[in-house]
Order: structure tokens, then sequence, then C-alpha cells
């Protein structure tokens, strides 16, 4: 996950051994799950739901866009100093929703210190989603560039079609 990385750079003290950090399918805000938290709060289940299902998968829970540990997570600044962030997403994603959930808002003071991608800016007919992400040509590219400067820049829109 994204969250992940931010976590270890902010609680435990790993922005000193990180320089460069990307990420796919950002969720940094959490989710709304299609709107699945409020269709469940207006029928009065959202809590038997979480309870039933917690037990499994505590994490699912966590990323939820009013989560408490998203808030903590986004209280102050979003990024640690010294760290270069590129961060990619999809319109298409149906887990991270809305998929701006995956924005992450650099420091006032860097404001070069972030990159935000979203696939389909590059190529309209990218069809990649929440699970594709990791096989897409295009953030790969994306991701090789970033970490490789000396990397073609060049993004070919046919490799995400065929």
């Amino acid at each position: 996950g994204t969250l992940m990385p931010r976590y270890y750079m902010r609680h435990l003290g790993g922005a000193q051994n990180i320089n460069k950090y990307t990420g796919l399918a950002s969720i940094q805000s959490g989710t709304t799950l299609s709107g699945l938290r409020t269709f469940f709060e207006k029928l009065d289940i959202f809590n038997k739901i979480k309870e039933f299902l917690s037990p499994l998968c505590r994490a699912c829970f966590e990323m939820d866009h009013k989560s408490d540990w998203i808030q903590e997570m986004n209280q102050g600044e979003n990024t640690e100093a010294g760290v270069k962030y590129d961060l990619i997403m999809s319109k298409l994603d149906e887990v991270v929703t809305p998929y701006t959930n995956g924005i992450l808002n650099a420091t006032v003071n860097d404001p070069g210190q972030v990159r935000m991608h979203t696939l389909q800016d590059y190529c309209s007919t990218d069809f990649s989603e929440h699970l594709l992400q990791p096989f897409d040509p295009i953030a790969f590219h994306l991701i090789n560039s970033f970490l490789d400067p000396h990397a073609s820049q060049w993004i070919n829109c046919w490799s995400a079609v065929f």
C-alpha cells in the first residue's frame, strides 16, 4: 500500500532512509468504496458490518476515508523533508474512490516535492484500474523515469492499448 511507506517515514523515523518514494494506486485520503459506507450508514448497518468483517480485514476499515487512522495520517504536513514523491492514480480505480483521494499535497516550502500522475491523462485509452496498475506499461515507464532520470521520458500510449 501507498500509506505504509508514509507511516514508516512519519512515525518510525524512516524518512532518513528514503530519497525517492513512488506509489501505485495511491490512496492518501482513504476511500469511500464507491459510497458503500454512506449506503450502509443510511441503512444503519455499517457498524454491524464493520464488527463482523474487522477480524477478517481490519486494514480494510482503516482505509475508509473517515477512519481515525486516515485522519491521523493526514494531519499536518503530508510529506517529509528531503523525500521526493511520485504517485500514480487511475480515473478507473474502483477501490480508491474517488480516485482523487490519491492526491498528496506538497509542502508549501517545496512545491516540486510531489509529482502526481493520472494514467488516463497520458493515454485516454489506458483502462488500468486499481489491480492492473502494477502491470501497466505507462505506470512502469513513469516509475522508471522517476527513479532513473537518464531513462527515456517519452511515453508510448500504444503500449497501454496492446
